[in-house]
């Protein structure tokens, strides 16, 4: 039997202890992890799943000028990869991520990290916009 194939989609640049434990004590035989961030392909966070024998990719896109072009380049990875599910996490990643994996009705999950941040935003009307995008989201998400 095929393992199910999870692509993880992040906004980080260094090694992270939580996506390198789950891949690291997950049977390989039935989850298949890669992991792609808006940060660089020359990233800590890319080379330590690289050197662990995980797909891993990096789009250049932490500025949010660049989320067009991570836009496309997700949308192509998807279908390269073709995960069974596309695992977001963070606030960026999420809006971009999930957006482009239902465009392509493709399942997803996503996790919440630092989720009160948007309810400290001092900005009443900018606060509201960010609540908006949250939603959105979490009304999209599979799980």
């Amino acid at each position: 039997m095929k393992p199910i194939s999870v692509l993880h989609v992040v906004n980080l640049e260094k090694e992270n202890y939580y996506l390198q434990n789950l891949a690291a004590f997950s049977e390989r035989d039935e989850v298949d992890h890669s992991f792609v961030t808006f940060g660089s392909g020359e990233s800590d966070f890319v080379r330590d799943f690289q050197r662990r024998g995980r797909k891993a990719f990096g789009l250049t896109a932490l500025s949010r000028k660049n989320y067009l072009g991570a836009y496309r380049k997700l949308h192509q990875l998807y279908r390269d990869l073709d995960p069974d599910i596309v695992h977001t996490h963070l606030f960026d990643p999420s809006l971009i991520g999930l957006t482009v994996a239902k465009r392509q009705k493709r399942n997803t999950v996503l996790t919440r990290h630092h989720s009160d941040a948007v309810h400290q935003i001092a900005s009443r009307l900018k606060r509201q916009f960010y609540l908006g995008l949250d939603s959105y989201i979490s009304r999209h998400a599979d799980h």
